[in-house]
């Protein structure tokens, strides 16, 4: 077995997305067969101990936010959920819909616009329309007007108004990964 193979089973059978993955490889046309795994990084042999710091500083900034939690309160409940576990929340009139990644939904009164400027916008999220909220780390396409999150086939629109400022922060974000 390789380690595409072994990131594939990772993902689509074992449905396990949080799992961190590094390929490394003196096979540079690998890079393009791994974009569905989505793994932390591709290495192309030799590797250098920039390279492996850089991933490794790249690793503690994305375990550091999956330890921040997301609070609200069910039926006079107050109930804590990993944000690394929220796949996005959706918004129906003044009810709030957690997508989870374990395929659950949890639901709950509030405002999604209130929700994402207390608790999630500095936590990689985008509120990219006024009905949903994604988890960056959960997007598997991104397009101008829509994306599609890894454990749905659905695609969720992206507002008109929001799609500059979106397009921004997905670079941003982007770039602050990959570490440039």
């Amino acid at each position: 077995m390789n380690g595409i193979v072994l990131g594939n089973r990772i993902r689509d059978t074992h449905k396990n997305h949080s799992v961190h993955i590094i390929f490394i490889s003196s096979n540079k046309t690998y890079s393009i067969k791994l974009h569905a795994i989505q793994p932390l990084d591709f290495i192309v042999k030799p590797i250098s101990i920039e390279e492996i710091e850089k991933v490794i500083h790249r690793f503690l900034e994305i375990v550091k936010v999956r330890h921040h939690y997301f609070q609200y309160t069910q039926n006079r409940i107050h109930v804590k959920k990993r944000i690394s576990d929220i796949i996005y929340i959706e918004s129906n009139d003044r009810q709030l819909i957690l997508n989870l990644s374990d395929g659950s939904k949890e639901t709950f009164y509030g405002s999604l616009k209130n929700e994402f400027e207390k608790q999630l916008q500095h936590n990689n999220f985008l509120y990219i329309h006024e009905g949903y909220a994604v988890n960056f780390d959960y997007i598997e396409q991104y397009k101008l007007d829509a994306v599609k999150m890894i454990t749905s086939p659905m695609l969720l629109p992206i507002s008109k108004p929001r799609r500059s400022e979106i397009r921004v922060l997905f670079n941003k974000i982007n770039q602050k990964r990959e570490g440039l």
